[in-house]
């Protein structure tokens, strides 16, 4: 394994839509700028293959019809069950006109051929989710980075950051392709690596067939956790819906004119208007009543859509990065504007956006000279585009402003220290000629959490399955075996999805009520308990140890 180390204002790593804004605004800023990317970051992140829909308050429309303040209140009500910050929403509330120009200004069509935002009602009391053509928006962002002339590494996976004292000072990681390490030293970090998922089996059993981006592992919120962020939240998990079998993100494109069914082709929610979607595809405990009750299965049925309507669902699913399931759909002989298509609810994920890490108004951690933004952060659910585009861009501005009046601290022993675990790991990996696969290694944590920390949890599940994940790890480290730089860095990746397992099972543990029930129920406290635990929970490590905290609403 050949060391190599690299120097900037500013690493950003990870590669999606909060990623290339912190990048962009850093380098308007002046500031020298690395990407490291474990992809490209062309398609790489959520909007990897897509991205349909933006929401945003936007004055010259929304102030005649609700306050900025009532937006948030919406927000807080509808999407996180008011386990979000309020100031976090409000920022997003605040900016998000401002980041839709700038994809705008960057090239992104976020209009109708008339010049009108096309206007979806979703989450807030108003029509307020942007529909727009944003099938290549990872394109056209990356291209707006070479154009600020970032540097991108791509195919770089960040696997430990660097600190001297309580301040990261840069990170240390690996290619995916090359027997190679990275040590990049930097003012500042911004921390981009999206949500977790890959946590749990899903129900083909095929590793990489889920809804959203398997190649999210918690790598972001692992290593913060291990230098001594805050994390928020991390006990919730949910669980997304969409075609049966074939696992795609996506519901909210069936506007206008999409309902879901039971076999008995009763609706499950109301039908839906022409600007509104029928929020039951955002419901488990709705698919799980029917056929609890004998009505399943469940369908998507565009039956009652006009050939308009059906033009506007493809265009947004075309979009959205549906293309393979379009495909499909055609290939078979499947027009599921005449034959409803069955749906389901998918394996329980992280609550991308809910749980993360714990940040501020100007995208600071708890840990000095760390930044972060996306779904890598907590406590600020369904933020996903606009989120991305506003802490991307404060985090730039912060990170600008602490180096302004921060001087460099170049890595030391404590940093050198990492720098050679991370080297000793590789090639202890890389060189052992017989053990466990990373495959086998995914399948045993995906097991553990499915059994231990899914839909039944008891403090007795959650301590067995703690103890379970302490010993699987220590097995990973001294048996996983890998092949090449490919292998070696899916097996960190598990490593990654094995800690933030723990955390969650931790969290839930400490928990003890039930709320988001079917999300997170504990079955030994099957009540919610407003008074004690209508809080955020956030954890950090301390002294090799876990401690907890709650931060009331």
């Amino acid at each position: 394994m050949e060391l190599q180390r690299r120097e900037a204002d500013v690493l950003v790593i990870g590669g999606g839509i909060a990623g290339c804004m912190a990048a962009i605004r850093a380098r308007e800023l002046g500031l020298s700028v690395i990407l490291w990317d474990k992809a490209n970051p062309r398609r790489s992140g959520g909007a990897a293959t897509g991205i349909d829909h933006c929401w945003a308050y936007l004055p010259e429309i929304h102030e005649k019809q609700l306050t900025k303040d009532e937006m948030v209140e919406d927000h807080l009500h509808n999407a996180a069950g008011g386990f979000a910050k309020a100031e976090l929403v409000r920022a997003i509330v605040d900016d998000s006109r401002a980041r839709v120009a700038d994809l705008e200004r960057f090239g992104v069509p976020m209009r109708d051929d008339a010049g009108n935002f096309r206007l979806i009602k979703k989450l807030h009391r108003v029509p307020s989710f942007i529909h727009f053509a944003g099938r290549d928006i990872k394109v056209i962002l990356t291209h707006e980075m070479v154009r600020k002339r970032v540097k991108i590494f791509k195919r770089v996976m960040a696997i430990e950051l660097l600190k001297e004292g309580n301040r990261v000072v840069g990170c240390v990681g690996i290619s995916t392709k090359e027997p190679l390490v990275y040590a990049c030293k930097a003012k500042a970090v911004i921390l981009t690596t999206g949500g977790t998922y890959r946590l749990y089996s899903n129900p083909t059993q095929l590793p990489f067939n889920v809804s959203h981006p398997p190649s999210d592992t918690g790598d972001g919120q692992a290593m913060a956790f291990r230098a001594g962020a805050r994390l928020v939240n991390m006990e919730f998990v949910n669980f997304h819906i969409g075609p049966k079998n074939f696992a795609r993100a996506g519901r909210g494109s069936y506007v206008p004119g999409g309902r879901i069914v039971n076999s008995f082709g009763l609706p499950l929610g109301q039908k839906p208007g022409e600007q509104a979607i029928d929020r039951t595809v955002e419901n488990p405990a709705a698919f799980r009543r029917e056929y609890n009750e004998g009505r399943g299965p469940c369908y998507m049925d565009l039956r009652g859509a006009t050939s308009e309507n059906i033009e506007y669902i493809k265009w947004a699913l075309t979009n959205e990065g549906n293309t393979a399931y379009l495909g499909y759909l055609e290939d078979q002989g499947i027009d599921f504007a005449t034959q409803p298509v069955e749906w389901d609810v998918y394996e329980p994920k992280q609550s991308s956006g809910l749980s993360g890490l714990d940040i501020g108004t100007q995208a600071q951690t708890s840990l000095v000279g760390l930044f972060a933004a996306g779904d890598v952060v907590g406590a600020l659910s369904r933020s996903v585009c606009p989120g991305a585009l506003t802490f991307g861009y404060r985090a730039a501005d912060s990170a600008a402003k602490f180096i302004s009046s921060s001087p460099l601290l170049d890595p030391g022993e404590e940093s050198e220290s990492k720098i050679s675990s991370v080297l000793s790991s590789a090639k202890y990996f890389l060189t052992r000629k017989y053990g466990a696969s990373w495959e086998e290694s995914l399948s045993a944590t995906q097991n553990l959490m499915s059994n231990y920390c899914g839909l039944i949890r008891s403090a007795s599940l959650l301590e067995a399955g703690i103890d379970h994940l302490n010993h699987l790890e220590e097995q990973i480290r001294e048996e996983g075996q890998v092949a090449n730089p490919h292998e070696l860095y899916r097996l960190f990746e598990v490593l990654n999805l094995l800690e933030v397992g723990r955390l969650i099972a931790y969290a839930a543990l400490y928990r003890t009520e039930s709320r988001y029930t079917p999300w997170s129920p504990r079955v030994d406290f099957p009540q919610a308990d407003d008074e004690n635990w209508h809080k955020l929970i956030t954890l950090w490590k301390e002294k090799e140890k876990i401690e907890f905290s709650k931060l009331s609403l």
